[in-house]
């Protein structure tokens, strides 16, 4: 099962199920900040007790679909390397839209959750997020990317044509970045790959320029050989 959601749900519910087969569709897809995410959550859990002849409550099942959103989150949390929070609110259907895309093209995955949830899933996490708890207010986007600069290139480009996405906080590398006026400084970082690319870069050059050296005044010495010969004999 690929499904992060649905394996979460089988693995809790259902753990020694052999087969079962099930369908899905759905008009809005999970990350939009809609609660559609929480919706199929709650919505899986409520047919797997009603597949086992079993009842829930109201209360219980909403508590049972944020412990399972909670795990999911923590556990995408506990293996981050590079995290930007933003805020989206106020981007229409087509901006949203085209934002996505652009985070899709980039190789970012953009997620919109609650707060509670997320707070929560900080501190399951087992890291160090520092003050990002502080800026958990109003609307939290998530942006998950494997190198640390490219959201904040995706946000600059993208807010030419508008004012969102703001940048609330970013983790990079286990370094904390609080507020939108550091989106400069989150654009020059580079990656610790980059860094060590450029090192090995840097000791190679003495090398390469003797070898280089020798290779051109290779004509010059053996010019210089023959003359000394010559002029011995």
């Amino acid at each position: 099962i690929k499904h992060p959601i649905i394996k979460k749900v089988f693995q809790r519910y259902i753990p020694n199920q052999k087969k079962i087969e099930m369908q899905v569709a759905a008009d809005v897809p999970a990350g939009t900040g809609v609660g559609s995410s929480g919706a199929f959550t709650a919505g899986l859990i409520k047919a797997i007790y009603c597949y086992q002849n079993s009842s829930i409550g109201h209360y219980d099942l909403a508590e049972k679909a944020c412990q399972i959103e909670i795990q999911d989150l923590t556990d995408k949390l506990s293996s981050v390397k590079n995290l930007y929070l933003t805020d989206i609110a106020g981007l229409d259907a087509v901006q949203t839209t085209a934002l996505r895309r652009a985070c899709f093209n980039s190789n970012i995955k953009l997620s919109v959750v609650k707060n509670t949830l997320l707070e929560k899933a900080m501190e399951a996490s087992g890291k160090d997020f520092g003050n990002l708890k502080e800026v958990l207010k109003g609307n939290t986007s998530l942006m998950f990317s494997d190198v640390g600069n490219t959201p904040a290139k995706l946000i600059k480009n993208f807010r030419k044509k508008t004012e969102k996405p703001l940048l609330k906080g970013a983790y990079i590398e286990e370094a904390i970045y609080i507020g939108d006026d550091q989106i400069d400084v989150l654009e020059s970082i580079k990656s610790k790959e980059e860094l060590i690319g450029e090192v090995i870069t840097l000791l190679q050059s003495p090398t390469k320029n003797v070898i280089s050296a020798l290779q051109s005044g290779r004509s010059n010495i053996s010019g210089i050989l023959k003359t000394l010969s010559l002029i011995h004999i």
